[in-house]
């Protein structure tokens, strides 16, 4: 596992919206989920320490005061509001491209060679590895209340279900991305089992996190975890 250390971007990173509020003791046991996400049990000392580490950073960031990350009331703690100006909205086209690009990155990491198609018909990128090829659809989105909505063509789902297609769902929250990785089994499943959602000629993913362990949700009717889908990239 990346090893991890506690920062005052970690502990943000646990409200997902500025409404949220929360307890010193939810934040200690939010940091400890998020550094040991599949340690059931972690032991008293390593607690102990995350526990010192986060109190010694949330001093640190109330006496930043109007320039803290976050905000300190009532034994509450929620996530400061930016004072600065938002920025233009960028163009689709912009957010669409850098998205195929990062995932071109990631890919290539991974020892896949990977080139993004010229034009547009459902496909954005072709990924080879072993003399096996893969399809790949990227669709990229900015978090919207710490959530994520994608939306996929029912006709272009259609048009390429049997094939080795698979489908990256790009979200951009914070400066920070996440990669959700599906095939069209997947998205079939989840459908049948009310996961995602089919209207008006459209897949809707919405994706939000888990108040308490930060793992991604996929919801609709019904809420699965989607932790193993997340920043998977063995297509």
């Amino acid at each position: 596992m990346e090893e991890k250390k506690v920062t005052i971007e970690l502990i943000v990173s646990l409200f997902k919206t500025y409404k949220e509020k929360k307890r010193l003791k939810d934040i200690k046991l939010g940091i400890v989920n998020l550094l040991y996400p599949d340690v059931l049990m972690v032991s008293m000392e390593e607690t102990e320490t995350i526990s010192k580490e986060v109190e010694s950073i949330l001093k640190e960031d109330k006496r930043l005061d109007k320039e803290s990350f976050l905000v300190y009331e009532k034994g509450l703690y929620s996530k400061r509001r930016s004072v600065r100006k938002p920025e233009d909205p960028l163009p689709t086209p912009y957010i669409g491209a850098a998205g195929e690009c990062a995932v071109m990155a990631e890919l290539m990491f991974r020892g896949y060679n990977a080139n993004r198609m010229m034009i547009d018909e459902g496909v954005d990128i072709i990924a080879a590895k072993n003399n096996v090829y893969y399809y790949i659809q990227v669709k990229t989105v900015n978090a919207k209340d710490g959530k994520f909505h994608f939306r996929i063509p029912q006709y272009r789902f259609n048009q390429y279900v049997d094939s080795q297609i698979r489908y990256i769902c790009v979200g951009r929250s914070e400066g920070r991305l996440y990669f959700f990785k599906f095939t069209p089994d997947n998205i079939n499943d989840y459908i049948f089992n009310q996961y995602i959602k089919q209207s008006n000629g459209e897949i809707h993913i919405n994706i939000k996190f888990h108040d308490r362990s930060g793992n991604p949700i996929l919801y609709s009717n019904k809420e699965k975890d989607i932790l193993y889908n997340m920043n998977n990239f063995e297509l």
